[in-house]
C-alpha cells in the first residue's frame, strides 16, 4: 500500500472521525456506542455506530439512558465489543497514512475505552479537537462539541449519539483546519509538532463573546421577545423581556459563576432577533407560541418533553412516561427527580451492605 506523503495537506488527508458512549469514564465506566466515520474535506464515507454489549450484569444508568436515549430493549441488539474493534480496524488499515489519522472531540475520554478494545498494537494517530479549538479558540467560552459546531453554525442533536457526534466533529474538523491554515499548520505532522508544543499563555483577561458587541448594544429598551442565533439563523434560545436592552446585554457583563449551560449558549450566539410588543405581559404572552415554534435546543423549561410524567419501577431502573405494570410508581415529575431518588436508593442499600462505614 502506497503511504501518504508526510506533506500531505490537511484539506487533502483522509481521517478516522470517532466517537465513543460510555456509562461513565473509564475505568469505572463501560462501553455504551461506538461510532466512526472517513472523512476528507466535507465528504463522510464508511460510516458506522453500533451499541456495544455491556458485561454481565451490568444495566445502562438512567442518567445514561435519558442523555443518550439508549434503552435496554434496544440494547438487545448489542454486539461485543471486541467485533466493532475489528471493523474499525479494517477502515484504519484502509487510510493511505499510516498509523490512521484520527480524529476524536475530548479524546482524553475516548482513548481509554479503545486502548482496551485493542489489548496491544494501537493502530491510531489520535488528534483531538477540543485541544486543537482551545489553542485556536482561546477565547471561546466553551470547546464542547456542542458549543463548537454551533459557533461555526451547525446544530447537534439533544441525544449523545454516536452517529450525530461523528458528523459533528467531521464538521469541527473541516471547521478547524481552515483556521490551522492561516496558522501556518498545513499537515498532520506539523499539527502533532503543533500540539506538542508549548501553548500560547494567556493572562487572565475579562471574556470575549463572539457576538460583536455593537449588536446586543444596538437593542432597544422596549419590552418584547428576543432570539439568539446561530451563523447560520437558527435559534439556539428564545426569551422575554421588560426590556430588551437590558435583559440581553445582562447575560454578557457576568464573568464569574456563570452557569454551564449559559456559557455554552453565549459559546455559539453570534445574532440576535427580536420584536417589540407594546408591554412586558404581551411578551410573556407570545414567548410560548414563538418557543413552540422554533423548538430551540435551549429552552427546556416551556418543551412538553420537559413536562413530561414518569412512572417507575419498584427498583427505580426502568421507567416509562405511561404507568404500567413493569413501572407502576409515580407520577414524577421530571427524570431529574427519578435520577435523584436512584441516587438515594443506591446510597441506602450501600449503608446496608455489611462492612460498610459511615462516613464522619
Amino acid at each position: 500500500m502506497m503511504l501518504a506523503s508526510p506533506s500531505e495537506p490537511l484539506s487533502q488527508l483522509e481521517v478516522l472521525v470517532v466517537d465513543c458512549q460510555a456509562t461513565a469514564a473509564a475505568p469505572r465506566g463501560h462501553l455504551v456506542e461506538i461510532g466512526w466515520a472517513r472523512v476528507l474535506g466535507t465528504t463522510i464515507t464508511h460510516a458506522h455506530a453500533w451499541l456495544i454489549a455491556l458485561p454481565d450484569g451490568e444495566q445502562i444508568p438512567p442518567a445514561v439512558a435519558r442523555i443518550t436515549g439508549i434503552s435496554e430493549h434496544m440494547m438487545q441488539s448489542a454486539i461485543d465489543g471486541r467485533c466493532a474493534w475489528r471493523e474499525l480496524t479494517d477502515q484504519a488499515a484502509s487510510l493511505t497514512q499510516q498509523p490512521a489519522p484520527t480524529v476524536i472531540h475530548f479524546a482524553r475520554f475516548e482513548q481509554p475505552f479503545l486502548r482496551t478494545l485493542a489489548a496491544g498494537v494501537f493502530p491510531l494517530d489520535v488528534v483531538c479537537t477540543r485541544d486543537i479549538a482551545r489553542r485556536l479558540l482561546p477565547n471561546l467560552p466553551r470547546c464542547s462539541l456542542r458549543a463548537l459546531a454551533g459557533y461555526f453554525g451547525r446544530a447537534v442533536g439533544a441525544l449523545r449519539r454516536s452517529g450525530d457526534h461523528v458528523d459533528a466533529t467531521a464538521f469541527v474538523w473541516h471547521e478547524l483546519v481552515g483556521l490551522l491554515d492561516r496558522h501556518g499548520v498545513s499537515t498532520w505532522g506539523a499539527l502533532n509538532d503543533w500540539l506538542a508544543g508549548p501553548a500560547t499563555p494567556m493572562r487572565r483577561r475579562r471574556r470575549i463573546w463572539p457576538m460583536p458587541r455593537d449588536v446586543r448594544l444596538s437593542l432597544p429598551t422596549a419590552p418584547g421577545i428576543y432570539r439568539m442565533l446561530r451563523t447560520d439563523g437558527s435559534v439556539l434560545y428564545i426569551g422575554k423581556a421588560g426590556s430588551l436592552h437590558h435583559r440581553v446585554n445582562s447575560y454578557f457583563r457576568k464573568q464569574a459563576g456563570v452557569p454551564e449551560r449559559l456559557l455554552e449558549i453565549l459559546s455559539q450566539a453570534r445574532a440576535i432577533s427580536f420584536d417589540v410588543t407594546p408591554s412586558p405581559l404581551e411578551a410573556a404572552l407570545l414567548e410560548p407560541d414563538d418557543i413552540k415554534r422554533h423548538r430551540p435546543p435551549y429552552n427546556v423549561a416551556l418543551t412538553t418533553a420537559s413536562r413530561a410524567l414518569w412512572f417507575t419501577s419498584p427498583d427505580l431502573s426502568a421507567r416509562s412516561p405511561q404507568p404500567s405494570p413493569h413501572c407502576p410508581f409515580g407520577p414524577f415529575v421530571s427524570a431529574d427527580t427519578l435520577d435523584q431518588f436512584a441516587a438515594l436508593a443506591r446510597a441506602g442499600r450501600a449503608a446496608l451492605t455489611p462492612g460498610f462505614t459511615r462516613p464522619r
